[in-house]
This record gives C-alpha cells, sequence and structure tokens, in this order.
C-alpha cells in the first residue's frame, strides 16, 4: 500500500481507485473524494489512517457496515478547506443533521468514560477524550499567554491545562473562576472564588489587570452566560480564541453573543470537525477573534 502512493504512482492510484468504485453508492462526489484520499495519505508518507482505510473500502466496496465514509471524508476535507466560517453559516451547513453532531453524538457521549469518568492526578476531569486531544492541539497552535477557565468544577481541568502548557514549554498562567475555590494548588494556577452570577454588580476582580497577552477563554460555568460571554469578550483580541463547552443548550445565547459581531468571530471547523462533525463538548463554539 505504500508504494502506491509515492509521487511517481500517485496518478496510476488514483486511476485504479476510480476503476474499483465505478459502483460505489454515496452521497459524496467520487471525483473529488478518491484524489483527495490519495493525496492525503501521500503527505502522510504512505500510511493511511484508520479512517483512510474505511474511506478506502468503502471505495472498492470492501466496507461491511452501512456507514458513508466517502461522504464522511468529504465533510471532513470541506472543514478544512473552508476553516473559518461564521456561526450563520456553520448553522445552515450542517441543518441536515438532527443532533448536529455525527453518529448521533453516541461515540462522543461514551467518550467520557462509560464506568468511570476520565481522571488526571486522580481529579475527575469531566472532558471527553476528544476534546483532551482538542484543547491539547488549541494550545500548541495557538500558544497563549493566559487561560480564562470560567467555571472550576473539581479543579482537574485546570490542573490538566497547567500541566499541558508545561509540557509544551509554553509560559501560560491559567485564571480559574468559580463560586467554589477548588482547594488544589499548581503553580500555574490561581483559583479565584468569584461569583458569575454577580458580575454585573461585583467589581472586576483584581487579577483582571493580569489577563493580557493571547487569550484562551473557556467558558464551562453554565451559569449567567450572556452577561459572561459579554463581559469576557471585551478582553478579546485578534488571534485570542474562545471555547464554549458543553453547547448543546446554548446554541441561542452564542448565535444572541456573536450577532453583529460575525466579523469578530469566526468559528474554527479545523477543530470542531476534526474527529467528524461536532465530536466535541464544544459544538458550534470554538470560535478564532479576528
Amino acid at each position: 500500500m505504500i508504494n502506491q502512493f509515492t509521487e511517481e504512482a500517485l496518478p496510476q492510484t488514483i486511476k485504479s481507485l476510480e476503476l474499483l468504485s465505478a459502483h460505489t453508492v454515496s452521497n459524496a462526489n467520487l471525483k473529488l473524494v478518491v484524489p483527495r484520499l490519495a493525496k492525503k495519505i501521500q503527505r502522510q508518507g504512505g500510511t493511511p489512517t484508520f479512517f483512510d482505510n474505511c474511506v478506502t473500502d468503502h471505495l472498492t466496496g470492501q466496507l461491511d457496515y452501512p456507514i458513508d465514509a466517502c461522504a464522511i471524508f468529504e465533510a471532513g476535507q470541506s472543514s478544512l478547506e473552508n476553516r473559518f466560517v461564521s456561526f450563520t453559516e456553520r448553522v445552515k451547513t450542517i441543518s441536515y443533521m438532527p443532533t448536529g453532531r455525527l453518529f448521533d453524538g453516541i461515540p462522543f457521549a461514551a467518550s467520557q468514560g462509560i464506568h468511570s469518568p476520565i481522571k488526571w492526578k486522580e481529579y475527575n476531569l469531566y472532558k471527553t477524550s476528544f476534546d483532551l486531544i482538542l484543547y491539547w492541539m488549541i494550545l500548541q497552535e495557538v500558544k497563549p499567554d493566559v487561560i480564562i477557565e470560567l467555571g472550576s468544577g473539581e479543579g482537574g481541568s485546570a490542573i490538566w491545562l497547567a500541566d499541558m502548557v508545561d509540557a509544551l514549554g509554553l509560559d501560560t498562567h491559567i485564571y480559574s473562576y468559580d463560586i467554589n475555590k477548588p482547594k488544589l494548588t499548581h503553580k500555574r494556577v490561581t483559583f479565584i472564588e468569584y461569583d458569575l452570577m454577580e458580575i454585573n454588580s461585583l467589581p472586576k476582580h483584581s487579577s483582571w489587570e493580569f489577563l493580557v497577552g493571547k487569550k484562551l477563554i473557556i467558558e464551562d460555568a453554565h451559569v449567567n452566560i450572556e452577561n459572561v460571554l459579554n463581559l469576557f469578550g471585551t478582553i478579546l483580541s485578534e488571534n485570542d480564541y474562545l471555547v464554549v463547552e458543553d453547547s448543546d443548550d446554548k446554541q441561542g445565547i452564542i448565535r444572541d453573543f456573536v450577532g453583529a459581531q460575525e466579523l469578530k468571530y469566526k468559528l474554527d471547523q479545523y477543530f470542531m470537525d476534526f474527529f467528524g462533525t461536532n465530536i466535541t463538548c464544544s459544538k458550534n463554539s470554538i470560535f478564532k477573534v479576528f
């Protein structure tokens, strides 16, 4: 298989796949899927991923389970090529999906763990395996100076983020806000007792002066969301990122928040669809600031 995807053999490989897929049933445009698949595997040094193999099996009639692997591959390529879109455009594009997630979100739902939650240093993370990888990738690309976590939970998430930036060699500090301050410590984390329900009446916390430089804001508090986004949105600048977690029931609030600011906030489909359409807790809610 590897030799088939060398630069010299690529035209013949594409022609062979086109012939083998002559009777393949798919909603995808196979004339585009075949060369894109072959070129993707070539860029990977001739090594296909598991899903590349699924697409190849679909094209050649060897897929023995009922999924349209070619259509899923085509959608993923579209998210890669058309990376940044408005919230309005995104929702319109995936309107054919009843749940807004690939496979009705079942793989996503199972990915926090079936018999137990995922743990880090014995603390429950309450994040999916997909989102752990996505944050790791976002951190590598964005290289934030500051991470602002709105909603600390048990504190495990902030500690995990701190360890990840440490591993990446980043000089990043995490400020984590919650009405219940976790009793954890980490050199890169400041846990702050703060009632996000009262942000319109309370003065800004003293930590506000340190929320400068490249920023990643993570909304995971699930309270007073509209006011929280409006306030913290004032400190977001070009190339910062805003992630709204567990956003299935927050779509209306998110739509209203971006509203007239759709030129400023663009959804990053590269991350949201990395594992398939919205296979993340941040459904239609990983934004890059422009």
